[in-house]
């Protein structure tokens, strides 16, 4: 009878199996790429029209960060979110922030919960 061992795949001991490393290696470098060195992403600070962009897609998808960012050319979902979370939560009204209601599905405006 042939016992084969295989390395366990956990946070403590990822750095024996080179095939996860390389995973997570990949997907560092393709999320620096989308987010800071691709050509086409928008550096500095967000317009005023972007900002009310943002918070009418926010009030129509809710936290669909990547929705938002096909219809934001040159920025990032990654931006988008951060700016969102930083600057324009706290500035909307708690009665339009939207809340997707879990049982039906549908996008409802909060009460201020």
């Amino acid at each position: 009878m042939v016992v084969l061992r295989l390395p366990l795949i956990s946070a403590s001991n990822h750095i024996r199996c080179p095939s996860f490393r390389f995973v997570e290696m990949w997907k560092s470098c393709r999320l620096r790429w989308m987010n800071y060195l691709h050509p086409n992403v928008k550096r500095g600070k967000f317009t005023k029209e972007e900002e009310d962009v943002i918070i009418s897609l926010h009030n129509k998808l809710g936290n669909k960060w990547s929705k938002m960012a096909k219809l934001l050319l040159g920025r990032s979902d990654n931006e988008i979110k951060n700016h969102w979370h930083t600057h324009l939560k706290n500035r909307t009204p708690d009665s339009q922030v939207v809340h997707k209601n879990e049982q039906t599905g549908s996008v409802e405006p909060c009460d201020g919960i």
